[in-house]
């Protein structure tokens, strides 16, 4: 069962087809994505995880790695205290 709605889905669907070639060069990456609360983030937190979703339906070993850490448990750390935070 899915956790959008179909308007949505058919969003993230229609945007990762249009993305497809892009989407791909982040294969096998880690994404770090701050403010991620917002609606534009937020969008673009749902299209990744789709798509990192469809790669894992299709055994793709190389799809990314997703973290999300939303800004205000992170606005006073600067990124080496960010990275020490993710490595513990």
């Amino acid at each position: 069962m899915s956790q959008y709605t179909s308007v949505i889905e058919e969003d993230l669907l229609l945007i990762i087809k249009k993305l497809t070639s892009k989407l791909n060069k982040l294969r096998g990456q880690t994404i770090l994505i701050t403010g991620s609360s917002g609606f534009l983030c937020s969008y673009l937190v749902d299209t990744l995880a789709k798509w990192n979703e469809s790669n894992e339906k299709k055994k793709n070993a190389d799809s990314f790695a997703l973290i999300i850490i939303l800004l205000d448990k992170v606005k006073d750390l600067n990124i080496y205290q960010i990275e020490k935070m993710l490595n513990s």
